[in-house]
C-alpha cells in the first residue's frame, strides 16, 4: 500500500532532516517506495549540501584511521555492537541507513528482504568513523564472507557507497581495497 507524502510534509522545502522526523512520526509512509524515491529526487535536484542541510565551512575533517580491520571481521563487530550497542550508536545506525537509502546506495525496494543487511552495513560505516578504523576488503578472495555467514551483498553495497561518495577507497591494488 502507497501512501502520499503531503499528507505528511508540510515544509516547502524536503530535506533528510524532514524525512528524518516523517521516519520517527509514520514510518509506513516513511519506508514507501514513493516516498523513497522522491527523497532520491530530491537529493538529486537540491544537491548534497542542501539536502544535508550542510555548511561546508563547518564539515570537520575526518580523522586518520588509526586501527584496520579486514570485512568478515568488521561485519561481525557491527552486527556484535547493532545487538549490544547503545541506543545513540542505534540511532546513528538509522540515520546512517537513512543516508543509504537517500543516496540509492543501499536499495529501498528490498529493504523488507534484506534490511537487516542494510542495517548491519550502516552499523559497520558508524563503527568504522567511531572508532577511526580503515577497512581492508579482499575484493578477489570472498570466501571470508561465505564462512562467516555473510552474503556478498556486502561487496555490492560496499562498491556503490565508493561509486555514491558515502565512503573513500584510500588505496587499490590488484586484489585488495582498503576504504
Amino acid at each position: 500500500m502507497s501512501y502520499p507524502l503531503d499528507s505528511d510534509v508540510q515544509e516547502d522545502v524536503r530535506t533528510f532532516p524532514m524525512y528524518q522526523r516523517l521516519r520517527k512520526i509514520n514510518p509506513y509512509a516513511y519506508y514507501s517506495l514513493n516516498t523513497q524515491k522522491q527523497m532520491q529526487s530530491d537529493l538529486r535536484n537540491f544537491g548534497s549540501f542542501t539536502f544535508f542541510e550542510q555548511n561546508i565551512d563547518d564539515i570537520s575533517e575526518v580523522p586518520e584511521p588509526t586501527h584496520s580491520i579486514e570485512l568478515p571481521k568488521a561485519l561481525a563487530d557491527a552486527e556484535h555492537m547493532l545487538d549490544t550497542g547503545s541506543p545513540e550508536f542505534n540511532e546513528k545506525t538509522e540515520t546512517i541507513l537513512s543516508v543509504l537509502y537517500a543516496s540509492d546506495t543501499v536499495p529501498i525496494r528490498r529493504c523488507a528482504l534484506h534490511g537487516y543487511k542494510h542495517k548491519v552495513f550502516a552499523a559497520l560505516i558508524v563503527m568504522m568513523h567511531e572508532q577511526s578504523l580503515q577497512l581492508e576488503v579482499n575484493e578477489y578472495n570472498t570466501t571470508d564472507l561465505r564462512v562467516f555467514g555473510y552474503s556478498m551483498s556486502f561487496m555490492q553495497f560496499l562498491s556503490k557507497a565508493e561509486a555514491r561518495f558515502v565512503l573513500n577507497v584510500m588505496m587499490r591494488t590488484e586484489h585488495k581495497a582498503i576504504y
